[in-house]
């Protein structure tokens, strides 16, 4: 079923790049609530889940301006985010005895086991998600949405 179909549209879209813009919302809001069901188990919304994922990766304690950089959903109050995950001591912060004014933000234990429990189950989700495409249409579209993303 096609877009129009989806949303009751009768006449056609007003151009192909509109279509393909509500396509991606569309699509972006329904993969969007399925990892959010995913991430339900361990009570992480995707913000915070991208955190932990970036703290992982790197492997050492990160600033702050180094963790929003890297965020694949930007957040405007990544301050109060860390606050949030400090709390669940999902991280914690530690001030630089050099200088005082940078803040490094460490992954804990208990962050990073709530990662790992997650691997398995994410995996699984996005396989689910892209298994209508064979791995050739899957670079394709991966070809396509970094054209959109770099233009």
């Amino acid at each position: 079923m096609g877009l129009a179909k989806a949303i009751g549209k009768r006449k056609g879209f007003e151009s192909p790049s509109v279509e393909a813009y509500l396509l991606l919302v569309r699509v972006t809001d329904l993969l969007q609530r399925q990892m959010a069901e995913v991430l339900k188990q361990e009570s992480l919304t995707g913000t915070q889940y991208n955190v932990l994922r970036i703290l992982r990766g790197h492997g050492r304690p990160c600033t702050c301006s180094e963790i929003a950089s890297q965020l694949i959903v930007q957040d405007p109050d990544v301050t109060r985010l860390i606050d949030r995950m400090e709390k669940r001591a999902l991280l914690e912060r530690t001030r630089c005895t050099e200088d005082r004014r940078i803040v490094w933000i460490k992954l804990t234990d208990s962050g990073a086991a709530s990662c790992a429990r997650l691997d398995a189950p994410i995996r699984h989700q996005h396989q689910a998600n892209f298994k209508a495409l064979s791995e050739t249409e899957l670079h394709s579209l991966i070809t396509a949405l970094t054209k959109v993303m770099e233009a």
